[in-house]
């Protein structure tokens, strides 16, 4: 018989979300890649919108509305669409500072619309690998490695703090696209 293979996913203390942003920041600002440049908006991105890695690299500019605060999922878990929420003024402020720095608003620049909010080096989607080494160099620039923390623990710390503030759950289920 087959063993299932169980995976204890936890969410992260207030503490280790402070590190981690700190960490992302940190990276950002000693680091010449590319990828790593995105670490700040990509780890808060997740923490505060709960997406799965699959949905924060399938996100193009055209789905973020900094004016209204929401995200549009397109093609979340199962190919169905939601909406998602920003309610973090910092997050909202971050993401126009790079719309504004990669030029995606200019007068008849329509197709940097349909462009990749996080991408590589040639200017296209990130890869899952790249993603993922990037996601440990922060986990690691935050000595966090070794702890269980993975790009899925961002998503569930998300549900958690929502239900810690007494969100009724079939509501956060809807924000996590269940």
């Amino acid at each position: 018989p087959r063993r299932e293979r169980v995976r204890e996913v936890r969410a992260l203390s207030k503490r280790e979300r402070a590190i981690l942003i700190a960490a992302a920041d940190r990276l950002a600002s000693i680091s010449s890649r590319v990828l790593d440049a995105q670490a700040p908006l990509l780890v808060r991105l997740m923490l505060k919108t709960g997406l799965r890695r699959a949905e924060v690299l399938g996100l193009a500019w055209r789905d973020v509305d900094t004016t209204r605060g929401e995200i549009l999922v397109r093609h979340g878990k199962g190919d169905k669409s939601r909406r998602v929420p920003i309610e973090d003024r910092d997050l909202i402020e971050r993401i126009e500072i790079v719309r504004a720095d990669r030029g995606i608003d200019r007068p008849g620049n329509d197709a940097a619309l349909a462009t990749p909010m996080f991408v590589s080096t040639t200017g296209k989607k990130i890869a899952w690998s790249s993603f993922y080494r990037l996601f440990h160099r922060v986990i690691a620039h935050a000595d966090l490695a070794g702890r269980g923390i993975t790009p899925h623990s961002l998503r569930h710390t998300f549900g958690s703090m929502l239900c810690a503030r007494g969100v009724p759950v079939p509501y956060v289920k809807d924000l996590l696209g269940h």
